[in-house]
């Protein structure tokens, strides 16, 4: 057993659980899809969950690297990285549909509306990551607030939460139409929405 076999355990959750569902993928098939036996699976995993936990590590690791981080720099307006955050999701899940057919929605969105109830560590796990992700457009907002293009009075942290929940449902819609330009065509609303947010 090898760091190699975690890695494709991990890459395998990836790919299955990520995009299928917790309920509808089980350690055998993840097993299979790795091409690794299933005992190697325990020496690195007590279990499904740690497994997914690792994954979810692992995929928001990609998704600061490849979609936030090069979005929430300071060569973009700070009211208009919002805008690009949408417009960088829309293309992703444009390249998702291209490669495999259909719409996959965001990873995180989906496990915690599969799972938020049910499963007390994932639940914590994804709060965390939507608290990070939170954290990257509070700071383009107070950024915003700063230079003088966005009101003193607008809450900062809930105006983050609402703009990160519009993004969600957005993909859940796109998810459903299978329209991945449903995300991009959205994206002014929610810079409008921030603007026109009263307290």
């Amino acid at each position: 057993m090898t760091a190699d076999t975690r890695e494709r355990l991990i890459e395998s959750a990836i790919d299955l659980v990520l995009t299928s569902g917790y309920q509808a993928v089980g350690v055998k098939e993840i097993c299979q899809h790795a091409q690794v036996q299933k005992g190697s699976f325990y020496h690195f995993f007590p279990s499904k969950r740690d497994l997914i936990i690792e994954a979810l590590n692992r995929q928001w690791a990609r998704h600061t690297q490849l979609l936030l981080d090069p979005v929430f720099n300071e060569s973009i307006p700070p009211l208009d990285r919002i805008v690009k955050m949408f417009e960088v999701t829309s293309a992703h899940q444009a390249h998702l549909q291209k490669t495999y057919g259909r719409v996959f929605g965001c990873p995180f969105g989906n496990l915690a509306q599969e799972l938020s109830t049910h499963d007390e560590p994932l639940r914590e796990k994804l709060t965390l990551i939507f608290h990070e992700w939170t954290a990257y457009i509070e700071s383009a907002l107070l950024e915003a607030v700063t230079l003088g293009e966005l009101s003193t009075n607008v809450p900062l942290g809930e105006t983050a939460q609402s703009v990160l929940a519009y993004l969600e449902g957005v993909m859940l819609m796109a998810k459903t139409y299978n329209d991945p330009f449903l995300i991009q065509r959205n994206a002014q609303n929610a810079k409008l929405m921030i603007q026109n947010t009263i307290i």
